[in-house]
């Protein structure tokens, strides 16, 4: 999101996808499932597009934060049942931010499959970092001349 201040946010996910077997966590933006078939994620969310998630208090107060998000994945690839599991700092809506980038269809993920078919169930998993951008520096006035 672009302000009003003139500066543009930053999100980063890093994440993992959990089915029948625990994925190892990597510190990826795309972490993949290690075992057995479990959903993981066919499409990253564009740096730009993200930036729309931004919170506005956050941005306003030039804060950054983190937000746990687990949904579980639907046979379509799509996120149902988000839930925040962490949030920080609380109040500035880091955690509504990151449920409104599951709803808004930031991700896409790859279903687990039951016999070569998409079945739902399985977790995905996403730490959403939240880094505010550098305040622009704004030109000043010159100096008042002598009389």
């Amino acid at each position: 999101m672009v302000g009003s201040l003139g500066r543009t946010a930053t999100v980063v996910c890093i994440g993992i996808a959990l089915g029948a077997v625990e994925a190892n966590a990597s510190p990826s933006l795309n972490a993949a499932p290690v075992g057995a078939p479990s959903p993981s994620a066919q499409s990253q969310p564009v740096p730009g597009k993200q930036a729309e998630y931004y919170p506005d208090r956050a941005n306003r107060a030039n804060r950054g934060g983190v937000a746990e998000l687990r949904c579980t994945v639907t046979a379509e690839g799509g996120l149902a049942g988000c839930v925040v599991l962490r949030e920080e700092p609380t109040g500035y809506g880091f955690g509504a931010a990151a449920l409104a980038m599951a709803r808004g269809g930031v991700w896409k993920v790859r279903p687990k499959t039951v016999d070569g078919t998409p079945t739902a169930g399985g977790f995905f998993e996403r730490t959403i970092v939240f880094r505010p951008a550098p305040a622009v520096e704004r030109p000043t006035a010159p100096p008042n001349p002598p009389r």
